[in-house]
């Protein structure tokens, strides 16, 4: 009848912790997350993973279109967060951009208004060194954190399955130069990166339009060579 905060407390001596198929729908799995981490001194390998069928950027993408909330496939991005959960995202963002120990996370089909909260933090951590958002919607703001963070040498991992770039209107283009920015970053002579692997979403929910994928898809060739 614990809740995962109080069993990460009392396995404070674990290197690893996957907390996996967490309803999308329930907030609380952040509050006093970072609390709890913080008192897992050792802890290298982070994995925090939200349920395939609840909160994938698509699903969430078609429960909007559904409720009217946007018209365009866009995700909406009015925020759903509490004040309690906003405030437990921040202080995660915090634990992120402070801790030394850890160098692996994975955070899965986040809810689309956790990871742009949790990026300045992440922005700034000088541990991590394999960093796995598979299944996330991305907005441009955090495709040039990733960017950004690539050309300042310290990811040797960075794994994007399965993404949905997020947008406000119609911005397709805007959308695939951040894509194409974290492209041009892989091949930045300060990036260290030994695996990139990047897959976008079906195109029909990539967010990034037709001419928009092209562009990326011509990057990605010049990357690669």
């Amino acid at each position: 009848g614990r809740s995962v905060q109080q069993l990460l407390v009392s396995c404070a001596h674990l290197q690893v912790a996957h907390i996996e198929g967490i309803n999308g729908g329930d907030y609380s799995c952040f509050i006093d997350l970072a609390g709890a981490l913080r008192g897992m001194r050792s802890l290298k390998e982070l994995c925090l993973a939200f349920a395939d069928d609840v909160a994938s950027p698509a699903t969430a993408v078609q429960q909007q279109v559904i409720a009217g909330q946007q018209e365009d496939g866009a995700i909406n991005r009015e925020s759903q967060m509490t004040t309690a959960v906003r405030e437990s995202v921040t202080d995660l963002a915090g634990y992120f951009a402070a801790v030394k120990t850890l160098s692996k996370l994975r955070m899965h089909r986040l809810p689309p208004d956790i990871l742009p909260a949790l990026m300045p933090g992440l922005a700034q951590n000088k541990s991590i060194t394999h960093l796995d958002l598979s299944g996330n919607g991305l907005d441009q703001q955090v495709l040039r954190t990733l960017a950004g963070w690539m050309r300042k040498g310290r990811l040797d991992v960075l794994i994007l399955h399965d993404i949905r770039i997020v947008k406000t209107g119609n911005r397709s283009l805007a959308n695939a130069l951040a894509v194409i920015d974290v492209l041009k970053a892989v091949s930045n002579i300060g990036c260290r990166l030994q695996v990139f692997d990047l897959m976008l979403a079906h195109e029909h929910e990539a967010g990034l339009g037709d001419s928009g994928l092209q562009q990326v898809a011509r990057s990605s060739k010049a990357t690669a060579k």
